[in-house]
């Protein structure tokens, strides 16, 4: 379907944009994306993907607004407290982009996976334990979907996309390696607007059609010291102790 003259001025910054134009837009909003984790990392994503008209948003979290989140997690307001977070993120990001559909879905699980995944083009993991991240990467190899990860603990963020046979395991041996929660670790505020800034151009590439940039490579950043590196990753082998993928 066309763009309506409304969303041609929305969108007109965007449209200009090598590599963007009428059909990437249209391209953006036929297309659905599933965010699993609504925290640090989720609510910077998430704007961003509203803001550029992703077509419909798909939101897991099994968590409610606490305190401690306000601080950082600015979709949420001290009226939204004991609230699921999934809730209330489609409430705001409906003002935020108009053109999204928001569709809050309960906390991924081994048995809901293939429900939340079905339709997507692309997955987000924003999760920060080793057993949801665990979770996610078992998912999207069980569906061979692409998901992009990304991390933030005390002043260190990481991203990287994952395409099957890939994953997180292959990076770094375990889950557990990838890092402990922000819980435990704190979590310096402006780095999780660059690893979701991060994050997000990865996944509006993808989503655009463009070749991803972090397949196969580990993006770090240390906050302190400003400084990044990529880190080019060896090419994935079978996976040990996860879901096989199914060949098509």
């Amino acid at each position: 379907m066309p763009l309506s003259r409304p969303e041609l001025e929305r969108f007109a910054r965007q449209l200009v944009l090598p590599g963007w134009g009428l059909d990437g837009q249209e391209r953006l909003l036929r297309s659905r994306v599933l965010v699993v984790g609504l925290g640090g990392l989720g609510v910077p994503l998430l704007t961003q993907l509203a803001a550029a008209g992703v077509g419909a948003l798909r939101l897991s979290d099994s968590d409610q607004v606490s305190a401690s989140n306000l601080q950082r997690q600015w979709l949420y307001l001290p009226s939204d407290l004991g609230r699921q977070k999934a809730e209330v993120a489609a409430e705001r990001l409906s003002a935020l982009g108009p053109a999204t559909s928001l569709e809050p879905r309960p906390a991924l699980s081994a048995d809901n996976a293939g429900e939340l995944l079905a339709g997507c083009d692309l997955v987000f993991d924003c999760t920060d334990t080793p057993d949801s991240r665990l979770l996610v990467e078992d998912s999207c190899l069980q569906a061979r979907q692409t998901w992009i990860w990304g991390a933030a603990q005390a002043y260190e963020g990481m991203v990287s996309t994952l395409v099957p046979p890939a994953g997180l395991r292959q990076i770094f041996g375990s889950l557990e390696a990838a890092g402990p929660a922000c819980s435990v670790t704190g979590v310096f505020i402006p780095l999780l607007g660059m690893v979701a800034s991060v994050m997000a151009a990865e996944g509006l590439r993808l989503l655009l059609g463009q070749p991803p940039q972090l397949r196969g490579r580990l993006w770090v950043y240390d906050a302190q010291s400003g400084e990044s590196m990529t880190i080019a990753l060896r090419e994935p082998e079978p996976l040990r102790g996860a879901a096989t993928p199914p060949s098509r």
